[in-house]
């Protein structure tokens, strides 16, 4: 797979966009535990049992879709960033700044307001890159930041940084994929369901 590369539009660009990226939000989550109900209701999420160890980062954006010659876009294809630790070893206090990077598709999206998306970090990748310490809310209002584009038939249309003080942040940062996880991979692919446009589904054998 292709290392992924931030996007940047002018302001001139953003204005005349169909999508507009709203927000960034981060926060740590306990992972969802599911329990058989019954053999015709199948499975609901119960609360993670008390003093289990290691939470995920949720990562989870906003926007809104306006088009002006369409009722609905196709192929939306997000790609994130998210500013981390490449640490050496789990001792460590610091590393080298480096991105973990993924990307997701809904394949139909309706002109309207406050759609989601959302990335997960699984807890084990999370103390590789930095440990809980590292995303938590407050590092990434002040050190680190998140960098969201959106792209229609392979052209950036819409990019946000969770805070947009250092347009320079992103610099010749390690990209690494395969750690930040889109949610239709995660233990949240079933729930929640109706907060988020369809997802496009991959091919067997497509990369």
């Amino acid at each position: 797979m292709a290392t992924l590369s931030p996007g940047f539009l002018s302001q001139a660009e953003a204005q005349n966009s169909p999508i507009t990226i709203d927000k960034i939000d981060l926060s740590l989550v306990e992972t969802p535990q599911y329990a058989a109900s019954s053999a015709t209701v199948g499975v609901n999420p119960v609360n993670t049992p008390a003093g289990k160890p290691g939470r995920w980062v949720q990562v989870d954006y906003t926007f809104d879709v306006n088009s002006a010659d369409k009722d609905w876009l196709t192929d939306v294809e997000f790609r994130a960033y998210v500013e981390v630790d490449d640490m050496a070893g789990l001792k460590d206090r610091e590393g080298p700044p480096a991105l973990l990077t993924a990307q997701t598709t809904f394949s139909i999206v309706p002109n309207g307001k406050d759609y989601h998306g959302t990335f997960f970090i699984h807890p084990t990748v999370v103390q590789r890159f930095g440990g809980e310490m590292l995303f938590n809310a407050a590092a990434f209002a002040t050190k680190r930041n998140i960098h969201i584009d959106a792209y229609l038939d392979g052209q950036i249309v819409a990019s946000k940084d969770k805070h947009d003080d250092d347009p320079n942040w992103i610099g010749a940062m390690k990209k690494i994929n395969g750690f930040l996880m889109p949610r239709e991979q995660s233990p949240w692919a079933l729930l929640n369901i109706d907060r988020y446009p369809p997802v496009k589904l991959r091919q067997a054998g497509a990369q």
